[in-house]
């Protein structure tokens, strides 16, 4: 399930705002200032975010750049929203790295369309990633190599490809069903049940503990599994 950082300063925007997203199945994290949505992003990065092009505190184009520069080198794709009918702002937004804008007051329906083509360009402009490095974790899926701590690790297939998704959405809620889909391979490996991810994902924590990783792979209760990157 993806997780939203909405900023804007009008609180019934960002509450209409936020209400629509949970609707559409989104997690959803608040920020009505530039301060505070620092304090969120140090905390957890989010998947996506929706900024306000102006904050009481700060600019929405500078809390973007700042959004991207990240301790996981992960790129969040981002939403501005400018003042209505302001193209100056618009292309300024998107000369500064957004990824889309939107004039207020927006439509909710279209920001949750846009919202949905964003992060699935995004997936799909990820898809031929074949090195990833996060925490001191480095997984090359040309050569199927996990080295953790500087120290190379052996992986089974099913554990290497949980590794490789678990670090690709970091603090991303995965079911178990959605694990399952992402892991499985070969005919024998298509029989994996949800039962089957719990083992694999026990045998993973066993790997990342031996080399003091204690709590990268969170259990999320009644649903499945978070990487906490």
């Amino acid at each position: 399930m993806y997780s939203i950082l909405v900023v804007d300063s009008d609180s019934l925007s960002r509450s209409a705002t936020v209400s629509a997203l949970k609707s559409s199945g989104f997690n959803t994290v608040e920020a009505g200032s530039y301060d505070s949505a620092l304090k969120v992003k140090s905390a957890n990065l989010p998947n996506a975010a929706i900024i306000d092009y102006q904050l009481p505190d700060g600019s929405g184009l500078d809390l973007l750049k700042q959004l991207q520069r990240n301790d996981q080198n992960q790129r969040v794709p981002t939403m501005i929203l400018g003042p209505c009918c302001n193209e100056v702002a618009r292309i300024l937004s998107l000369q500064n790295g957004a990824d889309d804008v939107l004039s207020k007051p927006v439509l909710l329906n279209e920001l949750v369309l846009r919202l949905n083509n964003l992060l699935r360009k995004t997936d799909t402009s990820h898809t031929t990633t074949s090195y990833l490095s996060n925490n001191g974790i480095s997984l090359d899926m040309q050569s199927l190599q996990v080295s953790i701590g500087g120290e190379n690790t052996d992986l089974s297939l099913s554990e290497f490809r949980l590794l490789y998704h678990f670090m690709r959405n970091p603090n991303k809620a995965f079911t178990r069903n959605e694990l399952r889909t992402l892991t499985k391979g070969g005919e024998a490996e298509n029989k994996l049940n949800e039962r089957s991810i719990d083992v694999y994902v026990m045998r993973l924590r066993k790997s990342l503990q031996r080399r003091g990783y204690n709590d990268l792979i969170k259990t999320v209760r009644g649903v499945g599994y978070r990487f906490n990157a």
